[in-house]
């Protein structure tokens, strides 16, 4: 009793001390405990916008891509990327017993909006993989050559200069009445040749 009546002071400042850790120590735990659960939240916003990131890129690697000729089921079909044209003819049923397959590359990527024409056995193919002699004899507007574009009514060296330059720039003709795009073709340039052109 006698040391408590003499050293109040000191038991008093030990007992301030020993109360501000305490304070101390509670306030740190209910910090910890408050980052950690917005951690949380962070951590799960971060996720759910990194699987619709990750949704909307799978979107946008969908291409169609349209397949012609001497396979069992042509038309259009919808895949993901990095498929190749072995997959589309896969998808198409394979080969009728009439392809043409020497000169259909296999191993080739496939591209959105891409035309994959199997030809039938007996036709020439050009370096662009399509036949020189389809069989309506219609010019291929999307893959002709120079020679082959001024075989057409009121298109010119210029003209067909431009219409090539036109397609390595924005790509395949979608339409026939894309060609009014092209410089120097309007609508009467393509009312002449409309009739003898294929699009794709």
């Amino acid at each position: 009793m006698l040391f408590i009546k003499n050293n109040w002071l000191l038991l008093l400042i030990l007992s301030m001390i020993a109360l501000f850790f305490i304070y101390d120590s509670i306030n740190q735990r209910n910090n910890d405990a408050e980052f950690k659960k917005e951690q949380e939240i962070v951590t799960t916003i971060a996720t759910n916008e990194n699987v619709e990131e990750i949704e909307v890129t799978k979107e946008k690697q969908l291409m169609y891509i349209d397949i012609k000729g001497e396979v069992e089921s042509p038309g259009v079909y919808q895949v993901e990327a990095d498929k190749r044209v072995s997959d589309l003819i896969d998808l198409a049923g394979g080969f009728t017993e009439n392809a043409n397959v020497e000169y259909v590359n296999l191993a080739q990527k496939v591209f959105d909006e891409m035309v994959i024409l199997v030809p039938i056995q007996g036709e020439e193919i050009n370096e662009q993989g399509v036949s020189d002699q389809p069989s309506d004899s219609k010019v291929r507007i999307n893959y002709a050559t120079m020679e082959e574009l001024l075989t057409l009514p009121g298109i010119g060296s210029v003209k067909a200069e431009a219409i090539i330059q036109y397609r390595e720039q924005y790509g395949h003709f979608k339409v026939v009445e894309d060609l009014v795009q092209v410089t120097g073709i309007g609508d009467k340039t393509l009312e002449k040749i409309k009739g003898e052109i294929l699009v794709p």
